[in-house]
């Protein structure tokens, strides 16, 4: 059974790496993976949803107007 072990590290000068981890054992194989974070990938804002199911609004300010015909309503 394999076990993982999760770090963040920061790139050095010339894309070096350093771990150093006293449970590791010394002559055993293990399998590195590198997943580089991207920077500019984030989540787009919810605007972006309006419009994308079927039946949903098409912009910002349809879902505006519908709000406030409803906050009208409740008087």
């Amino acid at each position: 059974m394999s076990r993982v072990i999760h770090r963040k590290l920061v790139v050095r000068k010339g894309g070096v790496l350093r771990l150093k981890d006293s449970s590791l054992p010394a002559g055993k194989a293990v399998e590195v993976i590198i997943r580089v974070e991207d920077e500019k990938a984030s989540l787009p804002p919810l605007r972006g949803y309006f419009g994308a199911g079927r039946g949903l609004f098409s912009s910002p300010e349809e879902v505006d107007a519908y709000i406030r015909e409803e906050r009208k309503s409740w008087d």
